[in-house]
């Protein structure tokens, strides 16, 4: 039985319909059609019952439906390995993080070429980590790690936060190193309604808490790190921000300590099929690399010798 006819089937299961199985399977509408008919000749079955709102399995499909599955899987494996072992060790190797992973490895890409020759990097900003079992993202570097029994991930870093603003901000505005700088200062904070996802920049944190509480606070939000960070050297208020964003740029200044319960844990995560590829392996070290020679940075340990101002009270 040919598994070009049964990949139909699965994906028109999959689908519920021809137009969404035409397009997953990059086929015309009426190619799906006349092969999922051809297959229901051949054997002698009806597959699908025919709707305005799509096709059906059947009782007969539904039966099927486990082997389909493990034919699916195991053709996948197979993709997977006959890439593995046909990996010259260079080429393209995708690479995606959320926001603030993405800019701390879009800043260090020369050192990562450096580091890399003869792989061609490229870098995705997704704020969730998205499929890595096939061949359009290899690595990915998330705080939240899916529960699936195929990845394999490893702790990279451990992100301190604390509270920054640009120093001719805090000049002119001194309570941003006291406990009144939630009355006293302009905050910059996510927009938690419409980024969406899981990613850790829309979890609840001491600020947004705080403000939250404070009638009329002067609170500008903004939906990505790009668009917090330029805001902070625009000097539109306070931000809670990874250390390793604000003590990069000697034009902030931290006015608070590390807030412990904001700590972020980057892992780095592969499939463990697409891991034993010699430039995705190759990749993952060089990444790994990076960030234990910046520890001291991510963990807020390279910020300048002043006083950090009052805490972040819960």
């Amino acid at each position: 039985m040919d598994w070009d006819d049964l990949r139909v089937i699965h994906a028109v299961v999959g689908a519920g319909s021809l137009s969404a199985a035409a397009r997953r399977l990059s086929l015309s509408q009426p190619t799906i059609g006349r092969r999922v008919q051809a297959l229901e000749e051949r054997l002698g079955l009806v597959l699908f019952e025919r709707g305005t709102d799509g096709y059906r399995p059947t009782a007969a499909a539904e039966a099927l439906l486990p082997h389909l599955r493990a034919m699916a899987e195991a053709a996948v494996a197979l993709e997977r390995e006959a890439r593995v072992q046909a990996d010259p060790g260079t080429g393209l190797v995708r690479v995606a993080a959320d926001g603030w992973a993405s800019r701390f490895l879009a800043d260090r890409l020369p050192r990562l070429r450096e580091a890399l020759p003869g792989i061609d990097l490229a870098l995705d900003f997704e704020r969730d980590m998205p499929d890595l079992g096939g061949d359009s993202v290899h690595l990915g570097v998330y705080t939240a790690v899916p529960d699936l029994p195929a990845l394999r991930s490893r702790l990279v870093a451990r992100s301190a936060y604390a509270v920054y603003g640009l120093r001719a901000y805090v000049d002119c505005h001194p309570a941003a190193w006291t406990g009144n700088r939630f009355d006293g200062c302009d905050w910059v904070i996510y927009d938690r309604e419409r980024v969406g996802g899981s990613s850790p920049i829309v979890a609840a944190n001491p600020v947004r808490a705080r403000l939250a509480a404070i009638p009329g606070s002067r609170v500008l939000r903004l939906t990505t790190t790009d668009l917090i960070l330029s805001a902070l050297l625009s000097g539109a208020g306070l931000a809670l921000i990874p250390c390793f964003i604000g003590d990069a740029y000697p034009e902030l200044v931290r006015v608070s300590p590390i807030v412990p319960e904001m700590e972020h844990r980057y892992r780095l995560v592969v499939h463990q099929d697409i891991g034993r590829s010699p430039r995705v392996a190759r990749a993952k070290e060089a990444i790994a690399a990076l960030f234990a020679a910046e520890r001291r940075l991510m963990e807020g340990e390279a910020g300048p010798a002043e006083s950090a101002g009052a805490p972040v009270a819960v």
